[in-house]
């Protein structure tokens, strides 16, 4: 087995993450695309904008779309999607979101590196979550301290 040194350009990458925000008591919910999907999406928006203890994220894929959501909405999302063919529902899940460096999409392989380290410890990702410049995995909430602890260490490594 050859063993792959981390370079350079990733060990500064690593340097420069930002700060790691853990949340819990979150659910994934996957729906079967339909016409009134994207109707519900948007009267659960409405009903969730304004209250910043909600945690919420949906992504649309070719054939079914997901959402993450705090524990919280688990009934109001129940009766808003209640017509709607669910695919898949996770509960007990916690999520944690990193603050990546501006220059992220210019070095490969770093979310290689990170997710490396939390297999090799047999961490499951249950959903990643990504904007330009952060992203989310979500673990089982049994999992979440381990989780946090391997990014930290992975952080404090590259920094020796």
């Amino acid at each position: 087995t050859y063993y792959y040194p981390v370079n350079a350009g990733i060990k500064n990458f690593i340097q420069k993450l930002g700060n790691l925000t853990v949340r819990s008591h979150i659910n994934v919910y996957t729906f079967k695309h339909s016409y009134s999907l994207i109707r519900h999406q948007k009267t659960l928006l409405d009903s969730v904008h304004e209250n910043r203890e909600i945690f919420f994220s949906y992504a649309q894929g070719t054939n079914e779309s997901t959402l993450v959501i705090s524990a919280a909405a688990h009934d109001l999302v129940m009766r808003i999607f209640r017509d709607e063919g669910m695919l898949n529902q996770k509960t007990n899940l916690a999520s944690l979101s990193i603050l990546l460096p501006i220059e992220n999409t210019e070095i490969s392989g770093i979310y290689y590196y990170i997710f490396k380290n939390l297999a090799w410890e047999d961490i499951n990702i249950v959903e990643v979550i990504s904007t330009t410049n952060e992203f989310t995995i979500l673990v089982d909430e049994k999992d979440i301290d381990r989780s946090f602890s391997i990014l930290r260490r992975m952080k404090h490594k590259a920094n020796v």
